[in-house]
């Protein structure tokens, strides 16, 4: 019994040695992996660390690496660029203080931070696994993660020199933030004692930004305490802001409010790069939303948007799964529905990268005014269905007043490997042609109402290539029409006022852009004309081919239609014989 109490102080001592001084006898490239595994057990990230690592344990936890690296998950070549670099990274708690319930962390420093967020030319995120390297999903136990210490001290956090680069090759997009420099205080503005504040600025895309962000006292977090919690960022730009409290029960909860002000939306896009995707509304925006996070839950509710000549308000609902899927539900109305202010399809399918792989659930979308470029539609509404994760969605949507009729459609869209694919139906019912051609097309050589019906499909990895690529089929009937185009009447009639007809009729086909037809029949008080041709859907041109099939009058002052060809650009058709 002496002899093992006197060994048992020995054995305490060789540990505690082996705590103290192992680190600093070990081989460096054993230290780095080392230091690797720790900071790959908190990222969750494989991580490397290309210069000199120091590990000390007792009585300071002291970890200071430097370069340290994160690769890839994509698995991708040469191109794909690491998720992030560090030139230093440094972190100190005092390891004494773990004895006595209290976590205080004396520093976290980075220095010279690059973060890059990378969606290559096929659509492959650099900081999300394929499919085939999914790990399995680990659920985080905060309250047993923590265990039983129940007070938390943050002393000093410093960022310098950081950068943060986004890319998006697919869309040849890209939005570069660097001089991001931050450092932590404590002010003393709460009874409870003195907060914490992380406060600093950034150029984003070439604009000064300001960064701070602020809680109450967060000695008594890890305990479940309430804290205050305020986020503001602020530039010439614009602005965002969000004010609540935050505490740490058997989940993370939280509630506040967000605001969003955005002042000249033309320039904010110009500055975001998405300028291109089409003319947007002119004008500021504002928006403000109630945010209540409860563990894997996030409920928006109260939400409030407005700009020039419209408003929108609504609420959405988001939680994460134990596998990892995102389930959504939600409804928006709004007064106008503006897609060309939105950026459009384009900017809709870049989004799509930085969703999560798992995505389900519904959105509501119901509107009194609809716009997108040439269209406009009156009141209508639709559903976006998630169903396969984020590269799958559908749109099942229908509006009235659409061009003095009706419409409906139903839209799969989707987006794999940098390709993106599309299938629709669309129906319209009683339109007006005049308004409609010249809606999308701006000028119309004939008016009346019709019913149209059309199959489409297409893929590709921009606009231009889906419009290369699309295919399909309809039909279409217009009834109690008239011709408008001068060069067609005047070919038709002796009479140089617009001239009226029955039924125009016919089926097409549609192929790599461009919409055929060899059915078209014209009816007309005197005659009935076929035809055929085609138009370019990117060029709005147009060339097809007529013929008189009959005479129903067997008058004699005007002579027979000869064949003839309609050509030329929607805008000024001309007419020639053939």
């Amino acid at each position: 019994m002496r002899r093992l109490l006197i060994a048992l102080p020995v054995v305490l001592v060789f540990f505690a040695l082996i705590i103290v001084f192992g680190p600093t006898v070990m081989p460096q490239p054993t230290l780095n992996k080392m230091v690797a595994a720790v900071i790959e057990q908190t990222l969750d990230h494989p991580v490397a660390i290309a210069g000199d690592a120091e590990l000390t344990l007792f009585p300071t936890f002291r970890l200071n690496a430097k370069g340290v690296s994160a690769r890839a998950l994509t698995g991708g070549g040469k191109d794909t660029p690491a998720l992030f670099d560090v030139g230093a990274v440094t972190v100190e708690i005092d390891a004494v203080s773990l004895l006595y319930n209290r976590v205080r962390v004396n520093l976290i420093r980075f220095d010279n931070p690059v973060v890059r967020l990378h969606v290559d030319a096929d659509g492959q995120a650099n900081w999300r696994a394929r499919k085939s390297q999914q790990p399995e999903i680990k659920r985080p136990q905060l309250d047993r993660d923590w265990g039983w210490w129940n007070e938390f001290d943050l002393s000093k956090v410093e960022l310098r020199g950081g950068r943060l680069l986004m890319v998006d090759r697919t869309r040849n997009w890209r939005l570069e933030a660097e001089r991001i420099g931050l450092a932590s205080s404590k002010p003393l503005n709460t009874t409870s004692g003195p907060g914490f504040a992380l406060a600093g600025s950034a150029r984003i895309n070439d604009e000064p930004f300001t960064l701070r962000f602020e809680t109450g006292a967060i000695s008594k977090v890890l305990a479940g305490g309430r804290i205050p919690v305020v986020f503001d960022m602020q530039g010439a730009i614009g602005a965002l802001r969000y004010q609540g409290a935050a505490a740490k029960r058997q989940v993370v909860v939280s509630e506040g409010s967000l605001s969003i002000r955005i002042p000249d939306f033309p320039r904010f896009q110009r500055w975001l790069g998405r300028s291109q995707a089409g003319p947007p509304t002119g004008g500021g925006i504002k928006a403000s939303a109630q945010l209540d996070i409860s563990g894997d839950r996030l409920t928006v509710s109260n939400i409030d948007l407005g700009w020039p000549g419209g408003a929108g308000r609504g609420d959405i609902s988001a939680s994460l799964r134990s596998d990892g899927t995102l389930a959504l539900d939600g409804e928006l109305h709004m007064d106008t529905l503006d897609l060309s202010a939105l950026g459009g399809e384009a900017a809709l399918a870049g989004a799509a990268a930085f969703l999560p792989e798992k995505l389900i659930g519904r959105i509501k979308v119901d509107w009194q005014k609809f716009v997108r470029s040439g269209l406009r539609a009156g009141a209508g509404k639709a559903q976006i269905n998630f169903t396969t994760g984020a590269e799958r969605w559908s749109i099942e949507a229908s509006t009235e007043k659409l061009y003095g009729g009706r419409g409906q459609a139903n839209i799969r869209w989707g987006i794999a490997e940098g390709m993106a694919s599309l299938k629709a139906a669309f129906r319209l019912s009683r339109v007006n042609t005049e308004e409609l051609l010249t809606g999308l097309a701006g000028n119309s050589p004939i008016e009346g109402t019709a019913n149209v019906s059309i199959d489409l499909f297409s893929v590709g990895g921009t606009s231009r290539e889906m419009l290369a690529a699309l295919g399909g089929k309809g039909r279409f009937n217009v009834t109690t029409g008239t011709l408008l185009d001068p060069g067609i009447v005047r070919r038709l009639s002796d009479q140089q006022k617009p001239l009226p007809f029955s039924q125009l009729l016919g089926s097409f086909r549609v192929g790599q852009g461009i919409v055929r037809t060899d059915d078209v029949l014209l009816r007309t008080a005197g005659m009935s004309l076929v035809g055929a041709g085609e138009v370019d859907l990117a060029e709005s041109y147009v060339n097809i081919d007529l013929r008189s099939i009959a005479r129903q009058n067997n008058s004699t002052d005007r002579p027979a239609i000869k064949p003839f060809r309609i050509e030329g650009p929607l805008t000024s058709l001309s007419t020639a014989r053939q």
